[in-house]
C-alpha cells in the first residue's frame, strides 16, 4: 500500500476541487493508495468529491493561514500578515508536531497544494514532497508586504520552505516559483461534467425557457439586498446554491440536499447553464473552461492570482468584466446582454493535467521505491 500524505491550503474552494479532482485520478491509476489528507477546508467538501475509489482519511487542523477574507470580494492584507506571522512564527514546532503524527504512518510521498509548511514536514520524516499549484503563498504575500514592510521577513523564509520540494507541479495561469525550486509545467487541473444538461435541470426542477446565468462567488454568502436588487432582471433566469432570507421567485435557489440527492456535483450545475458570473478564483475558472460556459466576472480585490487568471479568462473563454458597483446593484442586464452575444474564442485549453500529474506522482513513488 502507497501511503500518501496531502496537504491543502483551507482558503476558498479552487485547492480542494483540483486536489480532489487529482486524488480520484490518481486512485484510478493507483488502486493501493491511501490519503492522509490535512486541511482546513471543510470535511463534507472532499466526501462530495471523492469518487468511491478514493481511500482517504480526513483530518482538519491548521496548517495554513491562506487570506484572510471579509466577504467573497474583500480580503484582508494587514489581517492576513499578522495572522500567517503568528503561524509561522510557530512553523518548527507545528512541523515537529506533523512529524510526530505521521512518522508510523508509512508514507511514502507528501503531495501539497501549497502550504509551504508541508515541505518542512516532508524534510523531517525523509520522504519526496512535490507541489501541486499554480501559485505559492510568497508570491501573493509580496503585495501585501508593500503596504506593511515589517513583515517583508515573511517572503524569505517562506520561499526557503518551498525549497524543501523536491518539485513543483505548475498549473496554468501561474506565478513565479520560488528561486531554487525545481518545477515543471502541466496542464489544467479540471473537473469534468458527470451529469448531461437535461438530466441536471430535471433533478432541479429547473425550466430553461430563458438564459440560465449561475450565480458563484466561491462558497463566501451574498448579501440579500443583491438578490433582491436582481428581481427586475427578467430575461435571464438566476441559478444560485447560495439561501437568501424569504423566497425570491426570480432567482432558483438549489440546496445542498438537492445537489447530493441527484448525484451532482458543481461542475454538473456549471455544464447546466448557459452562463456563470462571480469572482474568479481558479476553481470556477478552470470548470468554465472544462465546461465550454461564458463567465461574467468582477475583481477579486488585491490578490496576485487575479491578474494571471484574466489572462485565462480572455484566452479561453467568452467573458466580460463587470465593475464591482454594477455587479453589487444588479446592473447586471447589458453585461449579460454582451456576454450572451460573444462568439467561442478560438483558443482551446487542455484540461488533463490530472493525468498527466497522477503519472508524474506515480513515477515518483516508483522511483523512491
Amino acid at each position: 500500500m502507497k501511503k500518501i500524505l496531502v496537504y491543502v491550503t483551507g482558503h476558498g474552494f479552487g485547492h480542494a476541487s483540483r486536489t480532489s479532482q487529482l486524488l480520484n485520478c490518481l486512485a484510478g491509476k493507483l488502486p493501493d493508495a491511501f490519503f492522509h489528507i490535512r486541511t482546513g477546508a471543510p470535511e463534507w467538501y472532499f466526501r462530495h468529491l471523492l469518487d468511491d475509489c478514493v481511500r482517504f482519511e480526513y483530518s482538519s487542523d491548521e496548517i495554513d493561514i491562506g487570506a484572510v477574507q471579509n466577504g467573497p470580494l474583500n480580503l484582508s492584507k494587514k489581517k492576513t500578515l499578522e495572522r500567517f506571522a503568528g503561524f509561522w512564527g510557530c512553523r518548527e514546532d507545528i512541523a515537529e508536531r506533523e512529524a510526530q503524527l505521521f512518522r508510523d504512518k508509512g508514507i511514502s510521498l507528501i503531495v501539497a497544494d501549497i502550504p509551504p509548511l508541508a515541505f518542512l514536514v516532508a524534510r523531517r520524516l525523509g520522504v519526496p514532497s512535490v507541489g501541486v499549484t499554480n501559485f505559492t503563498w510568497n508570491w501573493i504575500y509580496a503585495d501585501y508586504v508593500k503596504c506593511w514592510p515589517e513583515y517583508s521577513y515573511l517572503i524569505p523564509e517562506i520561499e526557503d520552505a518551498y525549497r524543501n520540494a523536491d518539485l513543483i507541479l505548475r498549473l496554468p495561469f501561474a506565478g513565479p516559483v520560488p528561486p531554487g525550486v525545481s518545477f515543471e509545467d502541466v496542464p489544467l487541473v479540471a473537473r469534468r461534467p458527470r451529469k448531461d444538461r437535461e438530466y441536471v435541470l430535471a433533478s432541479l426542477n429547473i425550466r430553461p425557457e430563458k438564459p440560465l446565468v449561475l450565480i458563484s462567488f466561491g462558497g463566501f454568502p451574498l448579501s440579500n439586498r443583491l438578490f433582491e436588487s436582481l428581481e427586475s432582471l427578467d430575461s435571464y433566469t438566476l441559478v444560485t446554491t447560495f439561501p437568501s432570507q424569504g423566497s425570491i421567485p426570480s432567482i432558483h435557489h438549489i440546496t445542498e440536499e438537492q445537489i447530493v440527492q441527484a448525484g451532482l456535483r458543481y461542475t454538473d450545475i456549471v455544464n447546466a447553464v448557459d452562463m456563470v458570473a462571480g469572482k474568479p478564483g481558479y476553481g470556477l475558472v478552470s470548470e468554465c473552461i472544462s465546461c465550454g460556459r461564458p463567465l461574467l466576472y468582477t475583481s477579486r480585490g488585491c490578490f496576485a492570482e487575479y491578474r494571471e487568471l484574466v489572462k485565462g479568462i480572455k484566452r479561453y473563454l467568452r467573458s466580460v468584466y463587470i465593475p464591482r458597483r454594477d455587479l453589487l446593484s444588479g446592473r447586471w442586464a447589458s453585461y449579460l446582454d454582451e456576454l450572451n452575444s460573444l462568439r467561442p474564442p478560438s483558443l482551446t485549453c487542455n484540461t488533463d493535467g490530472d493525468r498527466v500529474v497522477s503519472e508524474k506522482l506515480i513515477a515518483i513513488l516508483h522511483a523512491a521505491g
